[in-house]
């Protein structure tokens, strides 16, 4: 989501951000192979476990995908936990795409146990992986387990992140039924925005890298 982006880079961080893939790795490894002190994956997350709440946070402990797990760094895990009062430290889950049903994040919770998913740690605890960096992955939880995300609700994602209010106000005028699962999704949406925001003054800039 572009708002991730933003709460970060108007704090001074320097940020990559993007739901396509290939330019995000890009991006990533022009980053890395400049060199830095450690990559976190940071933003929001559907969630798995269904204790989790919109706006609760979730430290990784290590990042999981179909093919390998990768584990973060404990130190940084640590100082993140400590920092981000009331986080769950546990396993996240890599995907694709949206996890999108009820049934999905139930079948991806009980295969791995994750917390919570997102389209964006793997890629980069793989390459952090690759150029031997630190790692770390903290995410707020926006969409719940008990919850699955309206169509509507995935049409209008740009490439950036950004949102296309076209492709939406198209499928809803076909559907208006999803109308309040997507108004129930953006109260979740602010859940989500403020934790994050609160989460990551609480980080400070190097976000909760140890010294």
């Amino acid at each position: 989501m572009g708002f991730e982006g933003r709460i970060l880079s108007d704090r001074g961080i320097r940020t990559l951000f993007g739901i396509d893939a290939v330019v995000l790795q890009r991006s990533l490894e022009e980053a890395l192979s400049a060199g830095c002190s450690g990559v976190v994956s940071i933003g929001t997350a559907g969630g798995l476990d269904p204790a989790l709440a919109p706006g609760s946070w979730v430290v990784g402990r290590s990042v999981i995908t179909p093919e390998a797990e990768y584990p973060c760094d404990g130190p940084w895990a640590d100082c993140l936990a400590r920092l981000l009062s009331g986080a769950r430290a546990g396993v996240i889950a890599g995907v694709d795409g949206p996890v999108a049903t009820v049934q999905a994040k139930q079948a991806l919770y009980s295969r791995t146990g994750a917390l919570a998913a997102d389209m964006e740690s793997a890629h980069t605890a793989r390459l952090a992986a690759r150029y031997r960096v630190p790692f770390a992955a903290a995410r707020v939880v926006i969409d719940p387990a008990k919850r699955a995300l309206p169509k509507s609700a995935l049409v209008g994602l740009r490439r950036d992140g950004s949102v296309d209010l076209v492709p939406i106000l198209v499928e809803l005028g076909r559907h208006p039924g999803q109308i309040l699962s997507l108004l129930r999704l953006a109260r979740d949406a602010a859940q989500a925005r403020g934790a994050l925001e609160t989460g990551v003054d609480r980080l400070g800039a190097r976000l909760g890298l140890p010294e």
